[in-house]
């Protein structure tokens, strides 16, 4: 689980996405000081490459409003 957005996730890719997707979101926030400082820390850390097996998608039925929604595990799969 992203001890952040309290999101739960399987692979490392899933955990990218998810962070990316906030970090595009507090990007729309205007006047807040905490979550500029934030950001402007981000900027100095490297980004690793994306996975170039999975590509990401924003759009079709796994999404709603942009934002990337997560389909519950079936019971017994974890």
């Amino acid at each position: 689980m992203d001890p952040v957005t309290k999101l739960p996730y399987s692979t490392a890719y899933a955990f990218k996405v998810i962070r990316d997707k906030y970090h595009k979101h507090l990007r729309t926030i205007r006047g807040n000081e905490e979550v500029t400082s934030y950001l402007s820390s981000l900027k100095a850390l490297p980004t690793p490459p994306m996975s170039p097996r999975v590509t990401a998608s924003t759009t079709g039925p796994m999404t709603s409003g942009g934002l990337l929604a997560i389909a519950p595990l079936p019971k017994g799969a974890v």
